[in-house]
């Protein structure tokens, strides 16, 4: 049985450094297709956590030092147990594991959880861990207030009803990209990324609140059922936890509909699951 940190963890994270420029720090999650990082200082110690989500709640500061959080990290040896209190109580979907030197052995996110949720706690409810209330968005909600919505709420992820309460789909801040329209200003963004760097694109994709905070990107004037993921895999209240985490597993999901029989009854996200361990 997994009882460690050491043995669910991410080694070898990759790590940012302070004094810099936030612009470099979103270089540098684009450039590894990571949406945080642990932060060291020039001795290579722990100094905080940043994350995309950081970026977005402060889109005019330029110093990483001044988004960074001096999050509470945790050791390799302590408990899965543990380390799972220390997420939940952060509610953040990066914690980073430093060794008694004080450098950073490796990070923590939500998936490195869930094969031992699974081997553990598998066979317990969806019902007994589901978080309420849970909110949805109209599918004719245009994408210009859906991310008012998400900023404000700090929720990024929601189930799409129809004119009739019908659950419809899923969407996720990220969903909105595919039909954002670039400004030309999105090259000083770029500059110093080489257009042949598979990155260059995909990457700069995945930020899309920061983007259309710096005006890089034009929101078109359509709904939320243009972007929407239609049919998403769901789970039913029902289910055993296994469900959930087999399904969030195979395909790098956060979260999950929840639904009874065809009713939509609300969302399940991988940080609830969190509280079973806890």
């Amino acid at each position: 049985m997994t009882s460690s940190v050491s043995a669910i963890m991410s080694k070898g994270s990759l790590s940012f450094h302070v004094p810099s420029m936030v612009e470099d720090l979103v270089k540098f999650l684009i450039k590894n297709n990571i949406t945080g990082a642990p932060v060291v200082n020039a001795s290579g110690l722990y100094e905080g956590m940043v994350s995309r989500r950081d970026i977005f709640a402060s889109p005019t500061e330029s110093q990483t030092a001044m988004l960074m959080r001096r999050a509470e990290p945790v050791r390799p040896e302590e408990s899965v147990e543990s380390a799972a209190r220390v997420m939940k109580n952060q509610h953040r979907r990066h914690v980073a594991v430093v060794d008694s030197t004080g450098k950073v052995a490796g990070i923590l996110t939500p998936q490195n959880f869930l094969a031992y949720l699974s081997e553990n706690n598998g066979k317990e409810k969806i019902s007994s861990v589901m978080k309420g209330p849970s909110f949805a968005v109209w599918e004719k909600m245009p994408l210009k207030l859906f991310l008012t919505i998400t900023e404000l709420s700090k929720t990024y992820a929601f189930p799409v009803l129809d004119g009739e309460g019908n659950f419809k789909g899923i969407i996720t801040d990220r969903d909105v990209f595919n039909l954002m329209e670039f400004k030309s200003s999105e090259a000083s963004m770029k500059r110093d990324i080489q257009e042949d760097d598979p990155w260059s694109w995909e990457g700069v994709r995945n930020f899309t609140s920061y983007a259309v905070y710096r005006s890089i990107m034009k929101i078109p004037e359509v709904s939320v059922e243009a972007c929407m993921v239609k049919e998403p895999s769901t789970v039913d209240v029902d289910d055993d936890i296994s469900s959930a985490v087999n399904i969030m597993k195979a395909h790098n999901f956060n979260q999950l509909p929840v639904l009874k029989g065809q009713k939509l009854v609300g969302m399940i996200y991988d940080l609830d699951l969190l509280k079973v361990i806890a």
